[in-house]
């Protein structure tokens, strides 16, 4: 099916035409944006907030371009964590969210264990090197640890099983808080 397009009084009809981005080859792109990134992240010490700004130590502005990478996605392997890293270095991305990290899809928290104190030490290790990866190119990273964490009867969370997502309740129970 095509795609009708009037212009200056023309009718033209115009088939999509698959445009695929071979990915491996950016690194040949004159719009390779990888030069602008800072690396590493971090190089000059911590970005801090004033006068509803971000700053560098220096007193420069900094401003984020960044995406999000949620559940099983912050977990790479790590052939895909570097390619992952040199992807959106190239794009100019200099900030990664890792948000969903905690859902029931995650694999953060071991399926078969009765509480969520434990973290799978896999994913923890594919975690860390990922985020090493992006540090490395200048990207820096955003950890959302509280979204979608389901607590189990081993957390020792008063009516857990009819909680469902903890987010909300964890800026006043206690419990949740400790956890």
């Amino acid at each position: 099916m095509g795609l009708i397009i009037l212009l200056a009084g023309v009718v033209a009809t115009v088939s999509p035409v698959p445009c695929p981005v071979d990915w491996e080859r950016a690194a040949e792109s004159a719009v390779d944006l990888s030069r602008h990134l800072e690396a590493p992240a971090g190089r000059d010490g911590f970005l801090r907030a004033e006068g509803g700004r971000i700053l560098l130590p220096d007193g420069r502005r900094f401003r984020f371009w960044g995406v999000n990478i949620c559940g099983p996605s912050c977990f790479p392997e790590r052939e895909v964590a570097m390619r992952t890293a040199d992807q959106l270095a190239r794009m100019g991305v200099n900030c990664v969210r890792f948000h969903h990290m905690d859902s029931a899809w995650s694999p953060l928290f071991p399926k078969d264990a009765p509480d969520t104190r434990r973290m799978d030490p896999t994913a923890l290790e594919r975690l860390d090197f990922f985020v090493a990866e992006l540090k490395r190119r200048g990207i820096y990273i955003n950890l959302n640890l509280n979204v979608g964490r389901r607590f189990r009867p081993g957390d020792g969370v008063r009516d857990a099983d009819q909680l469902g997502y903890g987010k909300s309740a964890t800026y006043f129970n206690l419990r949740l808080i400790e956890l």
